[in-house]
């Protein structure tokens, strides 16, 4: 006969014991990873002095095994937990679609700001003088024909094509 553990434990711990269970399971994930990831970098590195790698080549391939290793060990430990697979892509899918468009505002905003002193301040770009929309260059700064420039191309603006 199998004796089971919650014959040795008081009656107020039993509700506990999955949960301990579940906590034991994800210790073990964490430890098997990071045994994972040492027998990894071990390999690369003997892999790198044998077939002399560059230095960039070998961080480069430390790091993607660790996070292969860790995304895997989370993903296991997010199954443990209850988490459904299509719940977890769609949360990522959902964050690599955010992240994108975040990223290109942030773009478009830094080349608009960079740009805009070239564009009102003289037209001198990092490639000298220039034109843009067929206007001809703004004179150069400290000219005197800077304010009628200025007071056309708002002109030209505010009456539209």
């Amino acid at each position: 006969m199998m004796l089971s553990l919650k014959d040795h434990l008081p009656a107020w711990t039993h509700p506990w014991l999955n949960y301990a269970g579940v906590a034991l399971q994800i210790v073990l994930v964490l430890l098997v990873a990071w045994l994972l990831r040492v027998l990894a970098r071990r390999l690369i590195r003997r892999f790198a002095e044998h077939y002399t790698l560059p230095p960039e080549m070998v961080m480069g391939a430390r790091r993607i095994t660790s996070f292969v290793v860790y995304f895997s060990a989370l993903l296991y430990i997010l199954s443990l937990l209850g988490a459904k697979p299509s719940v977890l892509w769609t949360a990522f899918t959902g964050f690599a679609a955010v992240g994108a468009v975040a990223f290109f505002a942030a773009w478009s905003v830094a080349a608009r700001r960079a740009c805009w002193p070239a564009r009102v301040l003289g037209g001198r770009g990092l490639r000298g003088p220039h034109t843009w929309s067929g206007r001809p260059a703004p004179p150069a700064p400290g000219s005197e024909g800077l304010s009628t420039w200025a007071s056309s191309c708002c002109a030209r603006l505010l009456a539209g094509p």
